[in-house]
């Protein structure tokens, strides 16, 4: 079923990395052809900024036309009282010599007054010419006005949707947009290939008589548990610590009985082991020995627990230096355990003193062959909290197990 279970954890890595681009598929969606809109979005852009660039063009020249300013009114003008004063002038003037003058003098004196006449009509003229192409220029604005709406009103139709989707993807101009949109298609393509394999892998047969067993197994275990929840009362206890238990008690029917069993009786505290162990502590760390226990209660719980398969739950050091395993919720004197239990007491307590050690001094540590006695499951347990140990320092464990091995840096 392994196989199985890499399709599937890659599936859900996938599909998590896919759900981050949700809202960018949002915006996928309602954009419908993708690449038909991000194409007339770009089209009508283009058109949108052609049309203003002219706007822009057509502005600038009405403005400067604007800054030349508008001629005076003729009646303001001097030139144009010149003209008329002149004129005027010599009408009268030849009107008052009549015949007394040449009949080319007065030819020169009426062309004179024309064209005294004609200048003072060409400045009026001009004023007039000024006032319509304001005029001209006024109704051209208001066209460009309406013109430049126009364009805008139509961009914000053609546009809308991209600017939505932009909006809904969190991006801020068509780049980000495309560059989103491609990342949505990279994550879609890695979700379908790990369903691809996933689907390879269950139409294999292997995979459907794995499945078909596990389930059996599954529905004997239901009912295996159901059973003893009948006869032991509802309590159950975990798998692995059965099979600990039974390979312990295959292990105590198979050691040689010379006489029969008595009760435990604490041993002076001077051959006791755990006592021993707490007052070597001391001497190494300083201080009393419910101290240096209390100071090596933590790494030892962590190792009673992954020992045990989770049986104890921690280890309590006493006042007086007495060493409890907590067992469901409650404090039970090591001095009182079974000798395996009390072993794997004595055990995480040493573990725990040689971690601190090694991460105090940055020494060499040597281990023999410690954990032959307990299961694989705890061997295993015992290869990686080693493996972690020996970060603080450098450690050599003598031993030819294979469970130790695959956990070692280096083997000789």
């Amino acid at each position: 079923m392994k196989g199985g279970t890499q399709a599937r954890e890659g599936l859900l890595r996938a599909e998590a990395a896919r759900s981050e681009l949700e809202p960018v598929a949002a915006a996928a969606a309602g954009l419908g052809e993708v690449e038909v809109r991000l194409a007339g979005y770009q089209k009508a852009t283009a058109k949108r900024d052609e049309a203003l660039s002219r706007v822009a063009s057509e502005r600038a020249a009405m403005e400067e036309a604007e800054a030349a300013g508008s001629p005076r009114p003729f009646w303001q003008d001097p030139g144009f009282w010149s003209g008329a004063g002149g004129g005027l002038s010599l009408a009268i003037a030849l009107g008052a010599l009549g015949g007394g003058v040449a009949a080319a003098l007065r030819v020169v004196m009426a062309l004179a007054a024309v064209s005294a006449f004609g200048w003072s009509a060409w400045v009026a003229n001009r004023w007039v010419g000024g006032l319509e192409g304001a005029e001209r220029r006024a109704r051209r604005r208001r066209v460009i006005d309406d013109w430049e709406q126009k364009v805008e009103a139509q961009y914000g139709r053609d546009a809308a949707p991209v600017q939505a989707a932009m909006a809904a993807a969190g991006v801020q101009n068509l780049g980000e947009l495309k560059e989103a949109l491609s990342r949505l298609s990279d994550a879609d393509a890695v979700v379908a290939e790990w369903k691809r394999r996933l689907a390879e892998w269950e139409a294999t047969p292997e995979a459907s008589g794995a499945k078909e067993e596990k389930q059996k197994l599954e529905k004997e275990r239901v009912e295996l548990e159901a059973a003893m929840s009948e006869q032991v009362g509802g309590f159950v206890r975990d798998a692995r610590s059965v099979q600990s238990e039974i390979q312990r008690l295959e292990a105590e029917a198979s050691a040689p009985v010379s006489a029969p069993a008595r009760p435990a009786k604490p041993r002076p505290s001077g051959a006791e082991p755990l006592r021993g162990l707490l007052e070597r502590a001391a001497a190494e760390l300083g201080g009393t020995p419910s101290g240096a226990g209390r100071a090596l209660a933590g790494k030892a719980s962590q190792a009673l627990s992954g020992l045990s398969f989770q049986r104890f739950s921690a280890v309590q050091v006493d006042d007086r230096g007495g060493l409890h395993a907590v067992v469901g919720g409650r404090p039970t004197p090591a001095m009182t355990l079974p000798p395996a239990d009390r072993d794997l007491v004595y055990l995480s307590m040493k573990l725990a003193l040689l971690e601190q050690a090694l991460s105090a001094t940055k020494s060499v540590a040597v281990l023999d062959d410690a954990f032959a006695g307990l299961s694989d499951g705890a061997r295993r347990f015992a290869a990686r909290l080693l493996k972690q140990m020996a970060r603080g320092g450098q450690l050599l464990h003598a031993t030819g197990d294979a469970a130790f091995k695959e956990a070692a840096d280096h083997t000789a």
